[in-house]
């Protein structure tokens, strides 16, 4: 089984990401938004593990990756997002109805801390 490392709302803290994966040693990196220049300047320190990131409403000069993504780790399909979207500082009413409608089994987002 791979060890997932799940990153949210870095807000320009590089360090603190990166003291977390060294201490983590993950297989996975999943980045959900707000801090993505974080998530790229680590995927260059540590190349060797697989990213999966989505950009927040803070990345908004971000053109290199985009706002929702889905993909599957070991079977499992994953529905990745930052939430800003989907009002979820209000409910997650929106956001578990487009996780359904994606036939998701996990539903990762951020936005809220």
């Amino acid at each position: 089984m791979k060890k997932i490392l799940v990153l949210s709302d870095s807000h320009s803290y590089f360090d603190k990401a990166l003291k977390i994966f060294e201490k983590e040693k993950p297989d996975i990196v999943i980045a959900a938004g707000d801090g993505i220049k974080d998530i790229d300047e680590l995927s260059y320190v540590h190349p060797e593990v697989k990213y999966y990131m989505v950009k927040g409403n803070c990345d908004f000069f971000e053109r290199n990756h985009s706002e929702e993504k889905i993909f599957e780790i070991e079977g499992k399909k994953f529905f990745l997002t930052h939430g800003h979207l989907y009002g979820v500082k209000t409910n997650l009413n929106e956001l578990e109805k487009k996780a359904r409608e994606e036939n998701a089994d996990i539903c990762i987002f951020g936005h809220t801390h």
